[in-house]
């Protein structure tokens, strides 16, 4: 009688541990997806502003080619601007949408593409704020994540980065290597002010801000502690390294999907691309 009485807590205390641990697991998608929304909101001001940059020559030449309909030079420019202008819009929108749905179970991510995908993200190109983006990625490469999580990530450590030059400017130099070991290292580095020590010490844990550090900070303290989260989920590593006016680079360490033979790709300067969209 006992021994049954045991085995039935016992048994009672195992499936309540496991619904406990569902609910968790559960609870951590949950969050994983309204940082990302919250992420959306920290970029909406961008957004808008690029949208409207778009749409305002559209507009333009629409009521020159409405004023003057026998000018067929000018009928074509407009609607060759219209047709720019809608698809790029189209693009920013399609970036925002895939970033706010929760992404599919994939176990491999291209990080080149995973990384443009997030550029697209922020609308708003690093070049426009005077900051000089430099990729150096093979194209082949890929990690053991999920691109959803590593595009969560790449977007925090990117802002991070174009928040930490405050407007002035600098540089963002974003490159992979295979360490000796075998896993991908990704680095994000930028020429800001760098962090205090105090700070970088503590910096993925939830809400430190660099507030703390007597900096202004809008921020939930959040992105960097469900970054870490999302790299170790992968079975990778997160870590950074700083010094006050030296800049910081934030580093990852994933498990290749897959052998890349390629040769790390060449170092792309992204400012005469984004001086043509402009």
């Amino acid at each position: 009688m006992a021994s049954r009485s045991a085995e039935r807590i016992s048994q009672q205390a195992t499936n309540s541990i496991d619904q406990a641990q569902k609910s968790l697991k559960l609870l951590h998608g949950e969050m994983e997806h309204v940082h990302r929304l919250a992420t959306l909101g920290t970029l909406a001001a961008g957004i808008a502003h690029e949208i409207n940059n778009l749409l305002t020559p559209v507009l333009g030449y629409a009521q020159m080619a409405k004023a003057d309909p026998g000018d067929s030079k000018l009928q074509t420019k407009a609607l060759e601007r219209a047709i720019a202008g809608v698809e790029a819009t189209a693009k920013i929108a399609e970036a925002m949408l895939g970033f706010a749905r929760p992404g599919q179970q994939v176990s491999g991510a291209n990080v080149l593409e995973v990384l443009e995908s997030a550029i697209s993200c922020l609308a708003r190109t690093p070049s426009k704020d005077g900051l000089d983006l430099q990729i150096s990625i093979d194209p082949q490469l890929c990690v053991n994540m999920q691109p959803i999580s590593l595009q969560q990530v790449l977007i925090n450590l990117l802002l991070n980065s174009i928040k930490a030059m405050a407007g002035k400017p600098g540089r963002i130099v974003i490159s992979s290597s295979i360490s000796s070991d075998g896993f991908v290292e990704i680095s994000v580095m930028d020429s800001g002010p760098g962090i205090p020590q105090e700070i970088s010490q503590t910096l993925f844990e939830a809400f430190v801000t660099m507030s703390k550090a007597g900096t202004e900070s809008t921020g939930s303290g959040l992105g960097l502690a469900i970054c870490k989260e999302l790299i170790e989920a992968a079975g990778g590593t997160i870590s950074v390294q700083s010094q006050p006016n030296q800049g910081t680079t934030f580093t990852l360490r994933l498990q290749q999907a897959e052998v890349v033979a390629s040769p790390v790709g060449k170092i792309h300067d992204h400012s005469s691309t984004d001086a043509k969209a402009a």
